[in-house]
């Protein structure tokens, strides 16, 4: 058995996810893989994973199972890996438990909360994890209940490109931290974004980017060097927003540009 996921980037909505708030997220190429073969059976996931604390608890069900875990991006974080190892061994945990088996999203995201939080800190939005289910090139994430809706890019007069800067920011150590995120300001610049993307207002939209990146900014959620690079990249002529994604903004830049 094979299964497989895309890459994710929060383009906006992170920390707000935090308190019951909604998310856009690309999906993109490569895909993350997890192949299961008859065989000695093993763990090929870190072991502070929720993917591997959901293996352990249900190990029984992978006996005899080789499991392989590739990781198209080789640890440079950023892009999903862990919410992606996690989503591939519960597919294969319940396609195993039934084969018809259909995926519900509320027993999904209780399965991971189980397996990713151990009572310390905030615990994780599972909102990614929701998100990668999708094969679509964006996701619009909400919650009560939750659901993932698939978007396709709909401006005609500008482009977008994720950038990896190289830099690293464990999510699940950051929100160790239990990090205080003002989430009604941020809820507030989501519906602009979300209602300039049905609405196909370019403009409206950067602005919804630049104005979330401000705010993480003055929260404390967007590392100096990440702050920099998008300083940088908003000066040239052809970029009207930018913005660092993820846990503290650290990991992938999110540019939009003109065309």
């Amino acid at each position: 058995m094979k299964f497989s996921c895309l890459s994710k980037t929060f383009v906006i909505g992170e920390y707000a996810v935090l308190q019951a708030g909604s998310a856009i997220i690309a999906l993109s190429e490569p895909a993350f893989t997890l192949t299961l073969e008859q065989g000695e059976s093993n763990c090929p996931f870190p072991k502070d994973s929720p993917a591997y604390r959901f293996y352990e608890r249900n190990a029984a069900t992978f006996n005899h199972y080789h499991l392989t875990f590739t990781d198209p991006y080789e640890g440079r974080g950023g892009f999903g890996a862990s919410s992606a190892q996690f989503l591939l061994l519960y597919r294969a945990y319940i396609t195993l438990q039934d084969p018809n088996a259909e995926l519900d999203y509320a027993s999904l995201h209780q399965a991971y909360l189980d397996a990713a939080w151990d009572g310390q800190g905030t615990p994780p939005s599972g909102a990614d994890v929701i998100a990668q289910t999708l094969n679509a090139p964006f996701a619009l994430v909400t919650q009560n209940p939750w659901q993932a809706i698939p978007l396709t890019w709909p401006f005609k007069d500008m482009t977008y490109h994720i950038e990896h800067t190289t830099n690293k920011v464990k999510t699940h150590e950051h929100l160790r931290t239990k990090p205080n995120v003002a989430a009604n300001q941020l809820h507030t610049i989501i519906e602009r974004a979300t209602g300039a993307w049905q609405s196909s207002d370019s403009q409206a939209f950067a602005d919804a980017i630049n104005a979330y990146a401000e705010c993480l900014k003055q929260q404390g959620l967007q590392t100096e060097a990440s702050q920099t690079l998008c300083q940088q990249i908003l000066a040239k002529p052809s970029v009207c927003a930018v913005k660092g994604c993820g846990a503290l903004g650290a990991d992938v830049l999110f540019i939009v540009k003109n065309n």
